[in-house]
């Protein structure tokens, strides 16, 4: 008989209290409650089974509390459906699901999917089936974590599920390019965002049962151990080291595409390897395995969102709050100290950099997706710089016009090979490279660009699809005014000698020391003989941009690295007027 964790009794009252708070909020293991030693430890092991009705009763249990408690996480206003999501029908429902073209007057709520692809969708939705899937979507042909999100979907009592594949014409580039462009708005949208982080193609699923043993390698191990009271065996216990964190060796941590769609969500049900955690703008709760709760920030406070804390009770006392933080950019002392530079800098520009730093580093299988990648994020950040009425202005191929020239001073992470292949950026441009491509240094945050010694005079790209402006683009220019002084070489052999020890990096010798550092993977050769070529543009005191001509004896060139002084540079050269592409 089990005993009844309300009158059983545990070591500690501390202990006890925790353990009996625990057991009340879980669901409980079924192989473990006829332990005997159940009557002293109240916790249990969590049923590992993903797709019980007792785990959909707790996360009905989670989505109820989310909506009655958390202000931050309902929609202010109704949300219209996407352009096409799926019918899965009634939660009892033997029928197959299918595609239902939304209408402008379709308010109601949606879950989306944010999953791995892997290999190629077996079953998508094209042109020609469009019609087809509109009358059927036979289930048995879907993916089987497809197949998992519509139960899912159904079990937690919802009708519509929105799926990337089956949702985007995935042969029309112009209905491709509009719905990446709207991402923000599907996910932002979304009632609640199913995470299918441990599986790393569509054909593994995340229902299945986990199996009682950690996956990434005992990190955290467990261990089995008698419940004794003095020689005499009560029963069994399991320790085990909590990690209070989402686990980032499952394959949805590792997907650029991936990342947008955590940060847009407003609540997240992520299936992790050993973990069902609910992540929410206000809470994170979950159980693991073994280990029943999680506690960790969400996401985005984690790359420099502002705190629950700061935001307060209401969304427009937090426009407020952001607002009065923004408005210091209008002061004219602004920026003339770092400290106070960096706490008053527009949020939705901090946001960027944090992002667009993160977002680099993760995997894509095409690089021309460097800029559709991000477009939902970008176009959240867009929304936020007009509901706080202090333009971010335009957003130029990854960058913010506003933060101009700062953000032209991103430095690759680990530098690619040169490579032929699509355009994806203008040159000045972080899209623009194959690798990691973004990070920032010190010294471009704050004194070395504390005086700005350039002027933009024009910038523009151009989208390569009408309507999607935060996408892909056919091509750009940058026209800017500034000092720009061809580098020479005081000495090839410590130019050579350089280059071969840091595999790109080189020293410039003007009239002193610039310390360069190139957006590509050079050999040593190729780098000295960049290096004599190249031109050095100042955009702050004591940093600037690295450029090589495209036409010669023309003011057209391309940036192929940066570079930093160790004083101020070119202070006797007279400004002058190019385009960088």
């Amino acid at each position: 008989m089990e005993e009844d964790p309300a009158t059983s009794t545990s070591y500690g009252s501390n202990f006890g209290q925790i353990a009996g708070t625990i057991a009340s909020q879980l669901p409980r293991d079924p192989h473990t409650k006829w332990d005997p030693g159940a009557q002293f430890i109240s916790q249990r092991e969590t049923d590992p089974n993903n797709d019980s009705e007792e785990t959909y009763d707790k996360i009905l249990e989670w989505i109820s509390l989310c909506d009655q408690e958390h202000i931050l996480c309902c929609p202010e206003k109704p949300t219209p459906l996407p352009t096409r999501v799926i019918d899965v029908g009634q939660r009892d429902t033997t029928h197959d699901p299918r595609l239902h073209v939304s209408s402008p007057d379709d308010y109601h709520p949606y879950l989306a999917l944010s999953y791995c692809w892997g290999a190629a969708q077996p079953v998508h939705l094209t042109s020609t089936n469009l019609e087809e899937m509109c009358d059927r979507i036979d289930m048995s042909d879907l993916p089987k974590t497809l197949q998992d999100a519509i139960t899912v979907t159904r079990q937690l009592n919802h009708r519509y599920l929105w799926v990337d594949s089956l949702c985007i014409v995935q042969n029309s580039q112009k209905d491709k390019a509009y719905e990446i462009d709207h991402m923000a708005d599907v996910y932002r949208g979304a009632y609640l965002t199913i995470s299918a982080a441990k599986a790393s193609s569509c054909d593994q699923g995340f229902l299945q049962s986990q199996p009682l043993t950690r996956h990434n390698k005992n990190r955290h191990p467990f261990a089995r151990l008698p419940l004794l009271y003095g020689d005499v065996e009560l029963g069994r216990i399991v320790v085990e080291m909590d990690t209070y964190s989402t686990d980032p060796d499952e394959p949805i941590y590792s997907r650029a595409w991936t990342m947008q769609e955590r940060l847009l969500s407003r609540r997240q049900l992520i299936y992790g390897y050993d973990a069902l955690i609910w992540k929410c703008r206000t809470s994170t709760w979950g159980w693991k395995t073994w280990t029943r709760f999680c506690f960790e920030k969400p996401l985005v406070e984690s790359l420099g969102m502002p705190s629950t804390e700061m935001v307060a009770a209401s969304r427009a006392e937090y426009s407020k709050q952001v607002a009065g933080e923004l408005s210091l950019c209008k002061n004219p002392d602004y920026g003339k100290h770092g400290k106070q530079r960096t706490a008053g800098w527009p949020y939705f520009l901090e946001y960027w950099h944090n992002i667009v730093c993160l977002y680099s580093s993760l995997k894509l299988s095409e690089y021309t997706d460097k800029l559709p990648g991000v477009a939902g994020i970008a176009a959240e950040v867009s929304h936020l710089s007009d509901a706080t009425n202090i333009s971010a202005g335009r957003y130029l191929a990854g960058l913010w016009e506003a933060d101009l020239p700062r953000q032209l001073l991103w430095t690759v992470t680990y530098r690619s090979k040169p490579e032929t292949g699509p355009y994806r950026a203008p040159s000045w441009s972080w899209a623009s490279t194959a690798g990691n491509s973004y990070a920032r240094y010190p010294f471009v945050i704050d004194e070395y660009l504390s005086q700005p010694a350039a002027q933009i005079l024009e910038c523009s790209t151009t989208p390569l699809h009408a309507g999607a402006p935060f996408g892909q683009v056919k091509d750009g220019f940058l026209k800017i005014k500034a000092r720009l002084v061809k580098g020479t070489s005081m000495s090839e052999d410590l130019l050579s000698r350089t280059a071969n020890l840091l595999s790109g990096n080189f020293v410039v010798i003007t009239n002193h020391r610039e310390f360069c550092q190139m957006d590509l993977f050079d050999s040593a050769e190729t780098a000295r003989e960049r290096a004599l070529a190249s031109w050095m543009a100042q955009l702050g005191d004591c940093c600037g941009l690295i450029l090589e001509k495209v036409v010669p004896g023309e003011q057209l060139f391309r940036r192929v690295g940066i570079f930093h002084s160790e004083t101020t540079s070119f202070p006797d050269v007279e400004p002058s007027v190019f385009t960088i592409i």
